[in-house]
């Protein structure tokens, strides 16, 4: 070896690691290696190779670069993995220490029991609520379970989202009338935690929403009224008391009929006016299909007479139920 070779190979001089690789911004899917090194050759530039596995025996070269920082994504959480960076001036390599991290384990939500309601003037709906936390994640995705008993609750597929913490409301639509229904919820976050409602929640629909339909009221006598008269449904056993006019407290309440009149036959008649007789005159008679109240009117061909005989107002009264929303008349 000549004596200028000599001198260059004794100047130059090795990178040194001021920091060996270590992980930082570790979350439960990724996590960032990166190392330091100096060097005293200043002109030098330093290119750190970086080695990863699942063991301190068997790294893998993965990539090289001059910042000394290398991502890693798609990895699986709750998991150790092993790394060393290596680094080199082109001339002289500085071997690096092998380190180990560890992804973060997913935290499972947690979520309550529901609590449902009946949706008022509805025979075929119930409201569902429920809340769940998550110390781990914001974004949570609730699935319903339904069933008609405790023992037999199944998955639908009604699903929402909300945020950890919130309450979040299902309206559970298609039901039967005078049903009780069970629920319970579960709740999963994006990285595959979940957690079912240990306990159910349950409620009946209403009998209906308008009319208690196919449904009849079994009546007992009001004693000079000095107490309520008590009605009793037998379509979805709910039960009131029907205000008389002394009466208070009731959980009955009464209104006029809300049905519309309907024309229900025609005749023929004498005109008032011209006292033309026959078929020159109509009377046509409307009907309210609900209370059953009737009035006519009279048209003249002839003359243009017309007359109503009746009025078009109500007078039955509707009896509502406001423990199952059913209404009779």
């Amino acid at each position: 070896m000549s004596d200028a070779t000599e001198m260059n190979t004794q100047l130059n001089r090795a990178p040194v690691f001021t920091s060996q690789a270590k992980a930082s911004n570790i979350t439960r899917t990724s996590m960032n290696i990166s190392a330091v090194a100096t060097d005293q050759d200043t002109s030098d530039t330093l290119t750190y190779t970086f080695y990863w596995g699942t063991s301190a025996s068997n790294l893998s070269l993965v990539a090289s670069n001059t910042s000394g920082v290398f991502p890693r994504t798609d990895l699986n959480m709750n998991t150790t993995y092993w790394f060393r960076i290596d680094v080199t001036d082109g001339i002289d390599t500085t071997p690096g220490t092998a380190n180990s991290a560890a992804t973060l384990a997913n935290s499972i939500p947690s979520i309550g029991t529901p609590s449902v309601s009946r949706v008022e003037n509805s025979t075929d709906k119930l409201t569902i609520l429920v809340s769940a936390t998550d110390t781990d994640d914001t974004a949570l995705t609730y699935t319903l379970w339904r069933g008609t008993t405790s023992s037999n609750i199944s998955k639908t597929n009604i699903t929402i989202t909300g945020n950890s913490g919130n309450t979040v409301t299902f309206t559970d639509t298609g039901l039967a009338m005078n049903t009780t229904y069970y629920y319970k919820v579960r709740v999963s976050d994006a990285y595959g935690g979940n957690d079912t409602s240990a306990n159910y929640g349950n409620e009946r629909t209403y009998c209906a929403g308008t009319y208690c339909g196919g449904g009849t009221y079994t009546t007992s006598t009001c004693n000079l009224c000095n107490g309520n008269k008590t009605l009793t449904c037998n379509t979805c056993n709910g039960s009131g008391t029907l205000n008389c006019l002394t009466c208070s407290g009731s959980t009955w309440v009464n209104s006029s009929c809300i049905g519309s009149f309907n024309l229900w036959a025609t005749n023929t008649s004498r005109c008032g006016s011209c006292d033309t007789s026959g078929r020159d005159v109509s009377r046509y008679t409307y009907r309210c299909s609900i209370c059953k109240e009737t009035y006519d009117e009279y048209i003249c061909h002839i003359c243009g007479w017309t007359r109503l005989a009746g009025t078009k107002t109500h007078t039955a009264i509707q009896i509502r139920c406001t423990s199952c929303s059913g209404s009779r008349y």
